[in-house]
């Protein structure tokens, strides 16, 4: 039983279907938006002064972001990135370039640019250990034109990479290094220093694998080989004529046209 003045459930669907024989869907749908909108400020929204305001959540915090960003703003926290004006970007190459002078000076005075002949062993420890990058040849004391050709290759780039050091040392100088070292498949071998450590050992089969030290090519390929195992890097500006990163493909083709 129902008290008086409760609505019977089936009454309340007998009223929707009611509605909706006669197309009253504006009136539904105003009625649930507005039932929607009474929810939405009826909650609590948190201020950002602490304070407890009833609001619409979606229409209550769209200031605070604004805001924020003036804040950043203001403080300095934002800058719109600014391009460079010409000037700007010419005194950054000179002061690019002037560090890059200051850096080969100092590696000038350290003995850099030139190849550097070592006459004993503990000039090669002396000489070659503080160095970062190093670049030695061991040669036997037979002068033969593959060695002279191989010291010219490195005597020009010693003048270009003057981030290495370059050195020569003969095999009757080299003391007991000429024990420790694997010379198994003879001389000359071009051996790459890390701060007075053997990183590398340039044995005759890679230092000729694609061209013989009396080829044209020669050059090229021993730069290209050494900055491939770290010996040296981009050297200075005129260093690009010996970049030859491809000299081991021109040879390639140049021994299949023969």
């Amino acid at each position: 039983a129902m008290s008086t003045g409760q609505v019977h459930p089936d009454d309340k669907h007998d009223d929707l279907l009611d509605k909706l024989r006669h197309d009253d869907f504006k009136g539904l749908v105003k009625s649930a938006n507005d039932a929607h909108g009474q929810q939405l400020e009826q909650q609590l929204c948190l201020g950002g002064d602490g304070s407890v305001t009833r609001a619409d959540p979606y229409t209550a915090y769209a200031h605070i972001s604004g805001q924020r960003h003036d804040a950043a703003a203001a403080r300095g926290g934002i800058t719109e990135p600014q391009p460079l004006s010409e000037d700007d970007e010419l005194r950054r190459l000179r002061e690019q370039r002037l560090s890059q002078m200051k850096q080969e000076q100092s590696w000038r005075q350290q003995g850099h640019g030139r190849l550097r002949e070592l006459v004993s062993e503990r000039d090669f420890v002396q000489v070659v250990r503080p160095h970062e990058r190093a670049v030695v040849l061991l040669t036997d004391s037979v002068t033969d034109r593959t060695v002279e050709d191989v010291t010219e290759a490195l005597q020009e780039l010693a003048k270009k990479h003057v981030e290495a050091q370059f050195c020569h040392l003969e095999l009757r100088n080299a003391g007991i290094m000429s024990i420790m070292l694997n010379l198994d498949e003879g001389l000359p071998v071009v051996f790459v220093l890390k701060h007075g450590e053997v990183k590398v050992s340039l044995t005759p089969r890679r230092l000729f694998e694609f061209a013989s030290a009396s080829s044209p090519l020669f050059s090229r390929h021993l730069a290209s080989l050494l900055r491939r195992v770290g010996g040296i890097g981009s050297g200075i500006e005129d260093a690009n004529s010996d970049s030859g990163c491809d000299s081991e493909e021109e040879e390639k083709r140049r021994m299949r046209r023969k």
